[in-house]
């Protein structure tokens, strides 16, 4: 997963979110549909935060990097 191209002050379809992150469509709105990212419409357009997904990257990056420390 990619988050170079994501600025925490923009806000992104679920479309640009996946391309920028290099993940697909399905596991944004996954993340969305689970309530593991907040997202809002915007002239009947879902968007996400790029602060939101950026926070959210990071807590995954801390669970693996404390998982591969248990290991």
């Amino acid at each position: 997963m990619e988050t170079k191209g994501i600025q925490r002050d923009k806000q992104y379809t679920l479309f640009e979110l996946a391309d920028r992150a290099g993940i697909t469509v399905a596991d944004v709105q996954e993340l969305v549909h689970r309530g593991k990212l907040d997202s809002h419409y915007t002239d009947d357009t879902e968007m996400v935060n790029g602060k939101d997904f950026l926070n959210w990257a990071e807590r995954v990056e801390q669970a693996d990097e404390g998982h591969r420390h248990y290991q």
